[in-house]
């Protein structure tokens, strides 16, 4: 082969590697329908990169990583491109949007002062012409007792109110309610997504439980799986997105109802911290341990602020947790069909932790 010819063989290989081209799939021509193409803000964390994977193999979508910074050398990834941007300049912003269709924002809320880069990405999104934008939520519906997510519900605002005259962006809410992967603590099972120590620890063999709420308490679990492949189908579908996107992968009556099957799958009995409503109500949560914060986000964290924060996020978890504030709907269940079986929490916990002390 002429030396020229590896030259341009090298220099797309370079450009599929750093996402400035796709490759051409077999026996296609130089015109090519229009692509999906779909911008991640924050695609490079826990959740975004895992959907950031499935994307890339599925091949059906144009992928933008937006960042603060510069890719570290394993966050290259082929297929997509990378653009660091900054999210105080709505103008640098839609810059980095024009000719997106679809925008998947995990930025994380408490980290966001005033709520302004969701907030610039929204404005930049609506400049830019995108059509459809997922806020950060992956969570629960109701976080009036969860202060570390008003952010949350600032940005539902938000969007409601660029939308009262007339819809200029279309928007669902993905919640799954909480991760089911996060029941793995301390041991990692997903390649990026790192499990979290909460009032519910398998490994440890003990809960802390509000004893005067049992009955009104309703929590649905989500798997990591089920969540991509349904934000996945949402991209594909044709119909308008729901404003609340509920994903309902799994649902536990109770705390109670979590114990008894852990005390089953762990094959001894738990210590159980009993609470009282009142007190946790009052701000006292008067347990022998309170679960530690470990994500990221709080790394810089002097041990005095990380131990602060999860008492606050322990007591709104056991708080919400009877408002039946993370029983996710199930508008996405609904609209994608019926032919995703969602994975049980029962039978993932069963087998993740067999053999485990």
């Amino acid at each position: 082969m002429p030396r020229i010819g590896w030259k341009i063989l090298f220099l797309l290989w370079l450009g599929v590697a750093l996402g400035t081209t796709q490759p051409l799939a077999a026996g296609s021509s130089h015109s090519h329908p229009k692509r999906h193409k779909v911008a991640l803000a924050g695609g490079s964390g826990q959740l975004g990169r895992t959907i950031v994977d499935t994307l890339v193999k599925t091949n059906k979508h144009d992928i933008v990583i937006l960042s603060r910074r510069g890719p570290n050398f394993d966050e290259i990834i082929p297929g997509t491109a990378w653009k660091t941007v900054d999210y105080q300049n709505t103008t640098d912003l839609a810059v980095a949007l024009e000719g997106v269709d679809t925008v998947l924002s995990f930025i994380i809320v408490y980290q966001d002062p005033g709520d302004q880069a969701q907030r610039n990405l929204i404005d930049a999104s609506i400049q830019a012409g995108v059509k459809r934008f997922a806020p950060s939520e992956w969570s629960c519906g109701d976080v009036s007792l969860l202060p570390w997510y008003v952010g949350k519900q600032n940005i539902r605002d938000y969007l409601a109110e660029v939308n009262k005259d007339q819809e200029v962006l279309e928007y669902t809410l993905f919640q799954p309610g909480l991760m089911m992967e996060y029941y793995t603590w301390p041991h990692v099972f997903h390649k990026y997504i790192r499990p979290l120590q909460i009032p519910i620890e398998f490994g440890g063999r003990r809960a802390l439980m509000v004893q005067d709420q049992q009955a009104s308490e309703r929590i649905t679990f989500t798997s990591v799986d089920d969540i991509v492949h349904t934000v996945t189908k949402a991209l594909e579908y044709k119909g308008k997105w729901p404003k609340i996107g509920g994903i309902r992968g799994n649902r536990a009556r109770s705390t109670a109802d979590l114990v008894n099957l852990g005390e089953r799958i762990r094959g001894k009995p738990w210590t159980i911290d009993k609470l009282k409503l009142a007190d946790v109500q009052a701000g006292a949560v008067n347990s022998t341990w309170i679960p530690m914060p470990n994500h990221n986000s709080v790394a810089n964290m002097t041990q005095e602020e990380k131990e602060a924060f999860g008492k606050v996020i322990t007591r709104g978890m056991l708080l919400s947790f009877g408002t039946g504030a993370w029983a996710a709907s199930d508008e996405w269940d609904h609209l994608l069909g019926k032919g995703h079986k969602y994975k049980s929490h029962e039978m993932f916990l069963r087998e993740f932790w067999k053999g485990k002390p």
